[in-house]
């Protein structure tokens, strides 16, 4: 696998980091693995978080991409998914 592919668990491991932080702040905190249905009915139904973080979770879960391409973009969700959390979790901070 190239750089890409290999730079996928470590994204993985981040992205559940920023969603647990996430959880914890909306006090529903839990040990992994996080349950989908929880970054669903805390994150998502609440506006905090795309539709498409639970495609972009489970795909990083199971290390699922195809070459690097996919694995480009799946980087790239994953960063856009953890700059979005450190938003929030900044302005919650701030009130």
């Amino acid at each position: 696998g190239g750089f890409l592919l290999e730079a996928l668990p470590p994204m993985w491991e981040a992205v559940e980091t920023a969603l647990q932080a996430l959880l914890q702040w909306r006090n529903k905190s839990c040990t992994p693995p996080i349950p989908l249905v929880l970054i669903e009915s805390a994150l998502i139904e609440e506006d905090l978080l795309p539709h498409q973080t639970l495609a972009l979770f489970s795909r990083l879960t199971k290390n699922q991409a195809a070459d690097e391409r996919e694995a480009a973009d799946l980087v790239k969700q994953g960063n856009t998914l953890m700059e979005r959390a450190a938003r929030i979790l900044e302005q919650a901070e701030g009130n």
